[in-house]
């Protein structure tokens, strides 16, 4: 269908999306992370130009942008971050970048919109509630990288979440390499924490048994950066062909009200 074949097609485009991550100064990492929220967004603005929220570094073009706003200030928070802590994610890609929405209604919207510019890959039940993965068609253009998914969660049931995008995930280790699931895909991970052992790592995830991961939380509750070990279009090929994806339930919606 459409959705495999677009695996297929990111799964040969891959190799050219990773990119160099320009450096930043230790100075400017450290002033940028260390500012509350509600002024690191202005301070990249000021810094790097564009409007708020945003960066010269973000192609504002896309349509996603257009409609749910910039994750710029996310990712030049999260590199500035890995800067000031000497980790080098030059070679690491960056997969996708997370929208969360504040309540049911803001999901359909925003699902609506993926799948006028992107397919959907999946929607299943993870935590208690529906997270579709959206390929998209033109991906989003962050200094000289490309992601090209964008996740989706919707809110857990009875919780109402502050809308915007939430994390950027990182891969750290190579591919499957095969239609099954690796042996040990979270080698990697703790290899990247032997390496940084001052960093303050959320590794609470690092025993999952698909698709685990270590993450990093950005100063002032400004979201996070996680790193796994799989690009997240081999995740869900690898959930689709082993039958891990649990559906979401047809009268689930329907409950909620």
């Amino acid at each position: 269908g459409e959705a495999l074949s677009a695996l297929v097609w990111l799964s040969l485009c891959r190799t050219s999306s990773a990119a160099l991550v320009s450096r930043r100064s230790p100075a400017f990492a450290t002033l940028v992370t260390g500012l509350p929220r509600v002024l690191r967004g202005s301070a990249l603005v000021g810094v790097c130009g564009g409007r708020k929220g945003a960066s010269n570094s973000m192609d504002e073009s896309h349509p996603v942008i257009k409609e749910l706003g910039s994750p710029g200030a996310l990712l030049e928070g999260v590199f500035a971050l890995l800067d000031r802590l000497d980790i080098d994610a030059s070679t690491f890609e960056a997969d996708h970048v997370c929208f969360r929405c504040a309540d049911a209604s803001e999901y359909h919207r925003v699902v609506a919109l993926c799948e006028n510019v992107g397919v959907r890959l999946v929607e299943g039940m993870i935590g208690g509630r529906p997270i579709s993965t959206f390929l998209l068609k033109e991906p989003l253009r962050f200094r000289e990288r490309s992601i090209r998914c964008l996740e989706v969660p919707a809110p857990k049931p009875g919780r109402r979440y502050e809308s915007g995008w939430e994390h950027v995930e990182l891969v750290v280790g190579g591919g499957a390499g095969g239609a099954g699931i690796p042996r040990d895909t979270a080698e990697p991970l703790r290899d990247l924490m032997r390496k940084h052992p001052s960093a303050d790592w959320d590794a609470r995830a690092l025993d999952k048994h698909l698709n685990p991961d270590v993450s990093l939380a950005l100063p002032g509750g400004g979201g996070s950066v996680k790193f796994h070990a799989l690009p997240l279009d081999e995740v869900v090929r690898i959930e689709i062909a082993e039958g891990l994806v649990e559906p979401v339930p047809a009268d689930y919606w329907e409950t909620l009200t």
